[in-house]
């Protein structure tokens, strides 16, 4: 005798037999009970989840003699027939392979012929591969058909499904086996067929399935053949203990293993990314009772050892090798890539390699020996002074025509005297002809005179001054004043110095005012008002940024509050800026002090000051570009170049 495979030896023939699908079910059974049985139906599922089984009960039931509460009885000739698949009331269709109109009229004109039953039922499986011309055809029978007739339309994918199909259904919804229910089903199966099953095949069997009562008794059938699970489960384990362990010679072996004992390379990835997922979902305690027992306890210990960024990471992993496999030479090849870097993230410059990096750092620091206590007495170690060569240290080199800026700034001061073939010091001397610049006189008025910037103490940024100023060093005397107990009073920080002019200049140009023509909230024309002024020498304590005519100040005075800001953020401290009138009268930058062309200057704030031109005369007569440009700059002579 044939051997008949296990779930069509235990096909539901009722109802009540079909497992899991109970608000289908029940919605049948009452609509069949009380004559409300609709003209057209569309069950959409994953596959094996009883689809097919529940049309033909449905037929059962609409022709049924001995109907009780609406379940067929099973006996009478209409449900023995349509069990044995010889009845004229049960008409099947494959609409994968029947997809085209021809098909399709070819069913529409046998719907109209009369049947000896109640009902006549159309099963129409995949009825999403129809043909659109397919689609069409049926339309109108689907929508008004005989009396007699009733479609029921099962499809795998029900989005593919024409809308126009679907409204004229009633859709109901096959959801996947619940865990603990397709185990008892699997359990009285079993039981029922006389298979002995160890606990370790039942798990097996359970996790093929994957909440198909078909897939699983498949899966069932095919243990008993062969006495035992196969060995491609310990596989994935002993894959997963090796990405768990961090080690990379064990993942390789074992999938050399798996593709010896002939396991392809995708379908142990798909278990892989399987069993990964189940980790990834215990670890943000997302629900697991759709998963057998063992396989939930494993998927929660597996969480356990791998944090849910590397879960993160390596599904990502896996998911890319799944996808270059189908097109791959070698298949394995993309695997044993993506096991390599799970185990190793220092293989490979990627984010998530830089971000295990620092996470290990991190716990390193964190959890390793602390260091060791300095002796009494000791002083603390002193804070590197910070580097003046530029506004921060993250912000980035300046490029093209900005990067020599700073060095022409450096190059256009006068040397040191004495400066020969010694290295200069790296610190000013007081004596230092930059300190002993004469001042400009005051503005009637005005601000007083502006201080320079070597003439300003060095000290670090931000307020780590006033905690330097604090420390007393051991056995001095601490002349801070004192409280009636005689414990010192902490005197406030010293207020940070304003930058640099030159470093104000070169911040202002390459950052701070593209990083203000880029700010929404400010008006659009901001870049344009504020790019008017200049720096002028600093006032004790702030900057000052200089505007041509008074209407400029007063329209860029309401961007103070943005400027500072933007200051305060590119050098890491609070910095004040004042917006004050340029009367001109103000000395011109360093260089041009100290002898150097106005056109050479290298602050790049500053543009060609036209006040040093003569004034160019009414143009009479000749009214030429030439004879403008010559009365513009008086003494000048114009050469005619000869062709060559």
């Amino acid at each position: 005798m044939v051997h008949q495979s296990l779930y069509l030896r235990y096909r539901p023939a009722r109802f009540g037999e079909i497992i899991g699908q109970d608000h289908v079910t029940a919605a049948l059974r009452n609509a069949v009970a009380t004559d409300r049985v609709g003209h057209a139906y569309l069950f959409s599922g994953p596959r094996g989840t009883g689809k097919t089984s529940t049309a033909r009960i449905l037929a059962k039931a609409l022709n049924c003699e001995g109907l009780s509460d609406g379940e067929p009885c099973g006996t009478c000739p209409f449900c023995t027939s349509i069990a044995a698949g010889t009845s004229y009331e049960l008409h099947e269709l494959d609409a994968a392979s029947n997809n085209k109109v021809d098909d399709i009229r070819e069913l529409i004109s046998r719907v109209a012929i009369g049947t000896s039953g109640r009902a006549k039922v159309y099963v129409l499986d995949e009825v999403h591969m129809l043909t659109p011309g397919a689609e069409n055809a049926l339309l109108k029978t689907l929508e008004e058909p005989p009396p007699h007739v009733v479609f029921v339309l099962c499809t795998t994918e029900p989005h593919k499904v024409a809308p126009t199909i679907r409204s004229r259904t009633q859709h109901l919804h096959f959801e996947l086996l619940d865990a603990g229910a397709l185990e008892s089903h699997v359990r009285a199966v079993a039981a029922d067929a006389g298979l002995a099953v160890s606990e370790a095949d039942l798990a097996y069997v359970l996790a093929t399935g994957g909440g198909s009562a078909r897939d699983t008794l498949s899966a069932l059938d095919a243990v008993a053949a062969a006495g035992r699970a196969p060995d491609g489960a310990d596989v994935v384990t002993a894959v997963l203990e090796a990405v768990a362990a961090g080690e990379t010679a064990a993942a390789l072996g074992a999938a050399d293993a798996a593709a010896r004992a002939g396991r392809e390379p995708r379908i142990l990835g798909e278990a892989l990314l399987a069993r990964l997922r189940n980790a990834f979902l215990a670890s943000v305690d997302a629900p697991l009772e759709h998963l057998p027992a063992a396989e939930r306890s494993a998927a929660v210990e597996l969480a356990g050892r791998l944090r849910p960024r590397a879960l993160t990471a390596a599904l990502e992993l896996l998911g890319t090798a799944l996808v270059a496999m189908r097109e791959a030479p070698d298949p394995r090849v993309d695997l044993d890539l993506a096991l390599v870097r799970l185990t190793n993230p220092d293989i490979g410059l990627t984010l998530q390699s830089l971000a295990e990096r620092v996470e290990r750092l991190e716990r390193g620091g964190s959890g390793g020996a602390s260091s060791p206590a300095a002796p009494p007495g000791a002083a603390s170690p002193a804070r590197r002074p910070p580097d003046r060569a530029g506004p921060r240290e993250r912000r980035a080199r300046p490029s093209g025509a900005f990067a020599g800026a700073k060095d022409a700034i450096a190059n256009a001061r006068p040397p040191e005297p004495g400066a020969g073939s010694e290295p200069a010091s790296p610190e000013p001397s007081p004596e230092s002809p930059s300190e002993s610049r004469p001042e400009p006189p005051p503005e009637p008025g005005g601000d007083p005179p502006a201080t320079t910037r070597d003439a300003e103490p060095s000290m670090p940024r931000g307020g780590d001054s006033g905690a330097a100023q604090a420390a007393v060093a051991p056995g001095s005397v601490d002349d801070r004043p004192t409280t009636q107990a005689g414990s010192p009073v902490d005197q406030p920080a010293a207020a940070a110095p304003p930058p640099d002019r030159d470093e104000a200049v070169l911040a202002w140009v390459e950052e701070i005012l593209p990083s203000l023509r880029a700010v929404s909230a400010l008006p659009k024309s901001a870049g344009a008002r504020l790019a008017t002024g200049r720096f002028l020498p600093n006032a004790p304590g702030a900057l000052r940024l200089a505007f041509p005519t008074p209407g400029s100040l007063d329209r860029c005075e309401d961007l103070r509050s943005a400027v500072e800001a933007e200051f305060g953020r590119c050098f890491d401290r609070p910095v004040t800026v004042e917006f004050v009138l340029d009367d001109r009268s103000t000395p011109g930058p360093p260089s041009e002090s100290a002898g150097a062309p106005a056109t050479s200057s290298p602050y790049l704030g500053e543009g060609l000051k036209t006040t040093a031109l003569p004034k160019a005369r009414p143009i009479s007569g000749d009214r030429s570009g030439v004879a403008q440009v010559q009365q513009a700059f008086p003494g000048s002579r114009l050469v005619e170049l000869e062709a060559t």
